[in-house]
């Protein structure tokens, strides 16, 4: 399930990804023709590689940090091979995900080494490599928006959870919360979301597919603690402006977006959400960029947090197990099924993973590590364990297990679970560590709260 890859070379890591993928026993028949996926795709039927290209390197970006923040091409392209070999062509495959709107997808790209992957293959059997985007966009360093394009909207599929949605739950007691994610308009995120009605605008690309592989980067993220296969769901969708990354205002308000409460965090809020309408003008620009100063003004004290970057986020983690469930009972054409349309895995990255505060600005951490899962959440749980993190501190993974409709996973729960994939059986306490020292986590997340075994941490 944890494999450490001797090196950093082609052909460590690819073998690092075949032992992974072979433990976690994602084929009954692993000597078969077909190899190590042979029960989770026919011959002749689609998959898709949903990978980690989240965003381009920055200017002030160390080579580290950004490796840490992306997937590592080399292993991109290992799973690929493998994913082909039982499908019977990589034409049959498609890789990408849905950066962040800003994202210079060539740039990634090329600066991940996915370029040189692709070119290695022949031209008549090489997969697509895709950018799921609806809306892109193109940013100056100051944080104005320079040009905006919106794609052709027939890539996105409308599935509605409704009232079997997770976010539902926040309308109990009469309360009308207010979704909110950054750099769209406000009126178009509420548009999707409404008591009884929760639209998720999925790529075509994945649902098109009978079975989906995670290859995402094993590291931190602000608002859900991790990002690995569950939280790398979110690169599934075409049209963001349907995410509910958190409510709006702070605790007192009955939102979620930062903490404590105080003026200028409602003040920088609500600059905030007036600039995700804006259009391209100077005008607009201007006081986009006012807005965006503010906004980091109001995350400089310690313990203040903005943009829910912090535990006591109770939105991104539905919305994110809301999309895992999306890609895994949806039709192509959005209605969705009573049983399982397609398989989903995870073959997680730890060569360089990331700690402190992803999953934009991680610092790196050099791990040398494959986790592989034949579902996300146990990849997921593997992965949390591995980082020396109890997965019952984290909602992501707490909540993934038990859902009635539309389950994640067909898992009872992690309290005194004892972890069994395929076999492969592990108590908290034995499972695979990466490190005797725990993985940093963003700023407003307590150690204490997370860490797994140690002293002054949680227990088992």
């Amino acid at each position: 399930m944890v494999e450490a890859a001797d090196g950093f070379g082609r052909e460590a890591i690819a073998a690092a990804v075949e032992r992974a993928v072979r433990e976690a026993r994602f084929s009954d028949e692993p000597t078969d023709a077909r190899g190590l996926f042979a029960d989770l795709v026919a011959p002749g039927r689609r998959a898709f590689v949903l990978v980690n290209h989240v965003m381009h390197r920055r200017d002030d970006e160390s080579r580290d940090n950004f490796d840490a923040k992306v997937t590592d091409a080399e292993v991109i392209g290992a799973v690929t091979d493998l994913v082909a070999q039982a499908t019977g062509s990589r034409r049959l495959l498609a890789i990408g995900n849905s950066p962040l709107q800003g994202c210079d997808h060539a740039r990634v790209v090329e600066e991940s080494g996915m370029v040189d992957v692709l070119e290695r293959w022949d031209g008549a059997d090489r997969p697509d490599l895709v950018d799921l985007r609806g809306v892109v966009s193109t940013w100056s360093r100051v944080g104005a928006k320079l040009s905006e394009e919106r794609r052709s909207p027939s890539d996105a599929v409308e599935v509605d959870l409704g009232p079997h949605s997770l976010l539902e739950q926040l309308y109990a007691g009469g309360r009308m919360p207010q979704f909110r994610v950054g750099d769209y308009a406000a009126d178009e995120t509420e548009s999707y979301h409404a008591q009884g009605r929760h639209v998720y605008a999925v790529h075509r690309r994945l649902l098109e597919s009978d079975l989906i592989v995670s290859v995402p980067t094993l590291k931190t993220h602000q608002k859900v603690g991790i990002t690995c296969a569950l939280k790398g769901t979110v690169g599934a969708i075409n049209l963001k402006q349907c995410l509910a990354h958190h409510r709006l205002g702070g605790p007192g308000e009955g939102g979620d977006e930062y903490s404590p409460d105080g003026m200028l965090r409602k003040i920088a809020s609500r600059l905030a959400e007036r600039a995700g309408g804006l259009g391209t003008g100077l005008l607009a620009n201007a006081e986009r960029v006012v807005s965006k100063i503010a906004y980091r003004g109001a995350r400089l004290p310690e313990r203040s947090f903005m943009g829910g970057a912090w535990s006591g986020n109770d939105t991104a983690w539905r919305m994110t197990l809301d999309i895992a469930r999306v890609l895994r009972f949806a039709r192509p054409d959005g209605s969705l099924a009573d049983e399982p349309q397609r398989r989903h895995v995870a073959v997680i990255d730890g060569l360089i993973a990331g700690e402190g505060e992803g999953p934009l600005r991680p610092t790196a951490r050099h791990e040398g590590v494959i986790i592989a899962g034949t579902n996300p959440v146990v990849a997921d749980v593997l992965a949390a364990l591995a980082m020396g993190w109890d997965p019952r501190a984290l909602n992501l993974l707490v909540n993934a297990v038990g859902i009635d409709q539309f389950p994640v996973v067909d898992i009872d729960g992690l309290d005194a679970m004892m972890l069994v994939a395929d076999g492969n059986e592990f108590t908290m306490s034995t499972a695979p560590r990466l490190t005797s020292k725990p993985f940093r986590p963003p700023k407003g997340w307590a150690p204490a709260d997370l860490f797994l075994g140690l002293e002054g941490g949680v227990s088992v």
